[in-house]
């Protein structure tokens, strides 16, 4: 059974929103990382977007290429049927 985001506190030391607790216990739980997500409602893990897209982009990665690598990145902790319907346009 996958882990709810509701069912931790994003005061757990070392932890910054309860998707990331969630998703980590999931791991510790044996499952892969591609299968850890957790349903999240909250942006938490629209924190890293604007950096993440940032650092991508003078590392020389095009538009396209930084989009899909931030959408994978979310994905990871946030799992949201409308995240990979996200438009990524070239």
């Amino acid at each position: 059974m996958r882990a709810r985001s509701s069912e931790f506190s994003a005061s757990k030391p070392g932890i910054s929103n309860a998707a990331t607790a969630a998703f980590v216990l999931n791991l510790r739980a044996g499952k892969k990382a591609e299968r850890a997500a957790v349903a999240e409602k909250h942006i938490g893990g629209m924190v890293a977007v604007i950096p993440l897209y940032a650092a991508l982009r003078h590392l020389g990665q095009d538009d396209a290429a930084a989009r899909r690598a931030v959408l994978s990145h979310v994905a990871l902790t946030h799992a949201d049927p409308l995240l990979p319907a996200a438009p990524v346009r070239s």
